[in-house]
C-alpha cells in the first residue's frame, strides 16, 4: 500500500504530545485497511488512494507542525476511507464492512467515539434510533453493537462529505503537488507500478500520470543508468510509438496503442527506479497483462502484432540478466531463460551480418517469441509440443533458405534450445522410484504429445478446437501436474492413496465427455493406475528405493562436469557477494548468463547424446565462451580456459539409447541419428502455420 507511505508526510502535523499515539493509530489502521481491502497484490487502489491523498492533504497540508489534534485527524481519515473506498469495488462494500476497525482499541482511541458508541447502543435498545439497512437485507440486521458502530461511523462519512460540499471529485492539480512533496524511490516505483493499471482501467488517470511522470524524470534520469539488455526496451517502444503514427486515420486504434504505450512506459520506469524482483514481477505482469486486454482485431494486425511482441519479449529478456530478476513471483525456469538468450543471439547476429535474409529473420524471431509467449502463459505437456513442433518447422523452413555456414550454424543452436524445454519431464522420471510410475509418467507425456499432434492440425486448417479435444487436453495436464506434486515430493503410502484416487476419479469424470478415438488411451491409463496401485501392494518398500535410469558419461566427460560444477559453484558465490539491496553489477549478469547457458546446454546434450547433438553442444559452448571471455573478470577468464581444454578433449559419444528414444531433433541432417524420424515427421505437419 504505497499511498499509507505518503500519508506517513502529515503525521508532523499532529500535536507531539500525542505522537507516539499518532504512529500507533498509523501502523495500525493500515495494517487493517490493507487486510479488510487488500488481500491479493495486484488490487487497484486508484480511486481510494489518489481521492484520500488529495483530499487529505488539501486539509492539513497547509496546518503547521503540531497544530492538529489526532482525533480530528484520524477522523477525517477514515471517513474519506469510507467514501472513496466505494468508488473502488466492483461489489457492494457497506460502513458495516468497516466496524471491525472499532474493535481495535488503538483505533478506537485514537478515534475517540466510545462515547459515541456507547450513546447509539442505548438508543438502539431504548428504540430511540433506527439501524437501515440497505436493501435486500432488512432481515439481516447485525447485533445491536454493530448497528451502534455502524452509525458511529455513518456520522464519519457524512462529516467529511459536508466538509467536502459532496464533491468527491480528485483535483489532479493540487495531487501533482502531494507527488512533488515524496521523495522516497520506493514509494514512486510502487505508485508508477500501479499507475500503470491505472491506465488500462480507468483512462482519465491519464494526463495526471504522464505528468508525474515527466516531473519524477526531471529529478531522476533513468536513461544515462541503462544496461543494454533494459535499453532495447525503450528502442522497441520507440519503434511502436512510430508505427502508431501511420494509423492516425483510425482514432480508436490510436487512443488503445497509444494507452498500452503509456502503460508499459510507466509499468518500465517504475521496475528503473526501484529494480528488484519485486518490481520486475510487476512490470513483467503489466506488460502481458496489456497484450492480452488489447481488442483481437488488434493483435491480428500482422505488423502491430511483430511490434507488441518484440517489446513483451524485450520485458522478458530483461530478467535474464540480473540474477535476483529470477526470484520473481513467476520466475522463468533455467531452460526457458537459456532460450530466451538464444533467440537474442540468433536475431541480434542476423541483424549485424545478414541483410539479405533479413525478412525472412524477422517473420521467424516474431513468429518465435509469439509462440514462446503463448507457451509460457500455460505451460502444459501439451502446449509444449505444439510450440516445439511448429517453432522446429519454422526454424527449418527458413534454414532451407539460408547458406551461409555459420548463419545455418545458428540455426542449428537455436533448434537445439528448444530439446532442453522437455528437461522437466526427464528430471521427473529419474526422480520415479518405480517401474510402474516410470511407465505411467512416460504414457502421459506420450498422450499429450498425440493430443498436440491433433490439436496442432486443426489449429492449421482453421477450424475451431473441438471441445471434445479440450476436456482431453485439460484431463491430461490435470493428471500430468497431480503426478508432478506427487513424485516430486517425500511419498507415504496416504500420499499414494490419495494421488491413484485422484487419478482415477479424473478419469471416471472424464469418459463420459471423450469421442471413441480417445477410449484405448483411457483404457490404458486405467490400466496403469492399477499397476501403482500393484506396485505398492507387492513391495511397499519401493518408496524407499530409487529406480531410475542414469546418464552414463565417459571418463572425458565427467572431467568436463567436474570443471563445470566448479565454475557453477564460484559464480553462484560471487553472484551473491555482488547482490547489494537487491543490485547487482553488470558483471555479475553476464556471469549468470554465461552460466546458465553452459549449464543449460549441457544438461540437454547429455540428456539426448548423439553425434549430432555433440556437435552442436560442443559449438553453442565454444560460441558462448568465446562471446563472453572478453566481457568478464580475470578469475573467471582462468576457470572458463580450462572449460574450453576439457570440452576440446570430448570424443564423439555412443548414444545409450535404445531403438525408438527420441535423441536427436537434426536426424535429417546426420544420417548416424535415425531414432528420431517421429519427431522430423511431426515438426514437417507444423509447416503450414508458419507463414515466411
Amino acid at each position: 500500500m504505497w499511498y499509507a507511505k505518503v500519508v506517513r508526510l502529515l503525521l508532523s502535523k499532529i500535536n507531539q504530545n500525542e505522537s507516539e499515539q499518532a504512529h500507533d493509530f498509523y501502523k495500525t489502521f493500515f495494517a487493517q485497511i490493507k487486510e479488510l481491502l487488500f488481500n491479493t497484490e495486484g488490487e487497484s487502489e486508484s480511486e481510494l488512494a489518489l481521492g484520500t491523498l488529495e483530499k487529505l492533504f488539501s486539509k492539513f497540508a497547509g496546518r503547521n507542525d503540531n497544530s492538529v489534534s489526532l482525533q480530528e485527524f484520524s477522523r477525517y481519515l477514515l471517513g474519506l476511507t469510507l467514501c472513496y473506498v466505494k468508488f473502488d469495488s466492483d461489489g457492494e462494500i457497506y460502513n458495516k464492512d468497516f466496524s471491525v476497525l472499532l474493535d481495535n482499541n488503538t483505533l478506537l482511541s485514537a478515534l475517540g467515539l466510545q462515547e459515541t458508541i456507547t450513546g447509539y447502543t442505548e438508543d438502539l435498545a431504548n428504540n430511540r434510533c433506527e439501524y437501515k439497512t440497505h436493501k435486500g437485507a432488512e432481515n439481516q440486521k447485525p447485533p445491536i453493537p454493530i448497528q451502534a458502530q455502524v452509525l458511529a461511523l455513518n456520522d464519519l462519512e457524512l462529516m467529511v462529505l459536508r466538509d467536502l460540499q459532496f464533491d468527491t471529485r480528485i483535483d489532479f492539480d493540487k495531487l501533482v503537488t502531494v507527488f512533488d512533496q515524496v521523495e522516497s524511490w520506493p514509494v514512486m516505483s510502487s505508485f508508477f507500478a500501479e499507475a500503470a493499471r491505472y491506465i488500462e482501467i480507468k483512462s482519465r488517470f491519464t494526463g495526471f500520470i504522464s505528468i508525474v511522470y515527466q516531473r519524477s524524470g526531471e529529478k531522476r534520469d533513468m536513461r544515462a543508468d541503462l544496461e543494454l539488455h533494459e535499453s532495447h526496451f525503450f528502442v522497441n517502444m520507440m519503434d511502436f510509438k512510430t508505427l502508431i503514427t501511420e494509423y492516425e486515420p483510425n482514432e480508436q486504434i490510436v487512443l488503445q496503442m497509444n494507452r498500452f504505450a503509456v502503460a508499459l512506459i510507466i509499468a518500465n520506469y517504475a521496475y528503473l527506479i526501484q529494480p528488484n524482483c519485486h518490481s520486475y514481477w510487476r512490470f513483467k505482469t503489466t506488460a502481458i497483462e496489456a497484450v492480452s486486454e488489447l481488442p483481437e482485431d488488434f493483435r491480428n494486425d500482422p505488423r502491430l502484432r511483430s511490434a507488441i511482441n518484440k517489446i513483451i519479449f524485450s520485458v522478458l529478456s530483461i530478467g535474464q540478466f540480473q540474477p535476483m530478476l529470477k526470484k520473481d513471483k513467476n520466475p522463468l525456469t533455467e531452460v526457458e531463460s537459456n532460450f530466451i538468450l538464444q533467440l537474442n543471439k540468433f536475431n541480434k547476429h542476423f541483424h549485424e551480418s545478414s541483410e539479405e535474409y533479413q525478412q525472412y529473420v524477422d517473420n521467424l524471431y516474431v513468429y518465435l517469441s509469439e509462440s514462446f509467449i503463448y507457451f509460457l502463459r500455460d505451460k502444459t505437456a501439451v502446449n509444449y509440443f505444439v510450440f516445439r513442433s511448429s517453432a522446429i518447422a519454422a526454424i527449418r523452413r527458413v534454414s532451407q533458405l539460408v547458406n551461409n555456414p555459420s548463419d545455418r550454424k545458428l540455426m542449428e543452436q537455436l533448434e537445439f534450445s528448444l530439446l532442453g524445454l522437455e528437461m522437466r519431464y526427464h528430471l521427473l522420471t529419474r526422480k520415479c522410484q518405480s517401474l510402474a510410475e516410470q511407465e505411467f509418467v512416460k504414457f502421459l507425456w506420450t498422450l499429450s504429445r498425440k493430443i498436440a499432434e491433433v490439436k496442432l492440425a486443426q489449429i492449421q486448417e482453421g477450424v475451431y478446437l473441438s471441445s471434445n479435444l479440450g476436456v482431453l487436453e485439460d484431463f491430461v495436464s490435470e493428471l500430468v501436474q497431480c503426478s508432478d506434486e506427487y513424485i516430486s515430493n517425500k511419498r507415504s503410502f496416504s500420499l499414494f492413496k490419495e494421488f491413484t484416487g485422484e487419478i482415477a476419479e479424473k478419469i471416471q469424470l472424464a469418459k463420459p465427455g471423450l469421442i471413441a478415438d480417445w477410449s484405448n488411451d483411457i483404457s490404458i491409463l486405467e490400466r496403469l493406475t492399477v499397476n501403482l496401485k500393484m506396485s505398492w501392494i507387492a513391495k511397499p518398500e519401493a518408496s524407499d528405493s530409487q529406480t531410475t535410469s542414469e546418464i552414463v558419461v565417459s571418463e572425458e566427460e565427467r572431467d568436463f562436469l567436474i570443471l563445470l560444477d566448479e565454475l557453477i559453484t564460484t559464480s553462484a558465490d560471487y553472484i551473491s557477494q555482488e547482490i547489494v539491496d537487491e543490485n547487482c553489477n553488470p558483471e555479475a549478469g553476464l556471469i549468470d548468463a554465461l552460466v546458465t547457458q553452459l549449464d543449460t546446454t549441457t544438461s540437454t546434450y547429455l540428456q539426448y547424446k548423439t553425434a549430432a547433438n555433440f556437435r552442436v553442444f560442443k559449438m553453442i559452448l565454444q560460441d558462448t565462451i568465446v562471446d563472453y571471455v572478453q566481457k568478464i573478470g580475470f578469475n573467471f577468464k582462468f576457470q572458463l580456459g580450462e572449460l574450453l581444454t576439457s570440452l576440446g578433449e570430448l570424443t564423439m559419444p555412443v548414444s545409450n539409447y535404445g531403438e525408438g528414444q527420441r535423441n536427436s531433433i537434426f536426424s535429417y541432417k546426420d544420417s548416424q541419428d535415425s531414432d528420431s524420424e517421429e519427431d522430423f515427421e511431426f515438426a514437417n505437419k507444423a509447416l503450414g502455420s508458419f507463414v515466411s
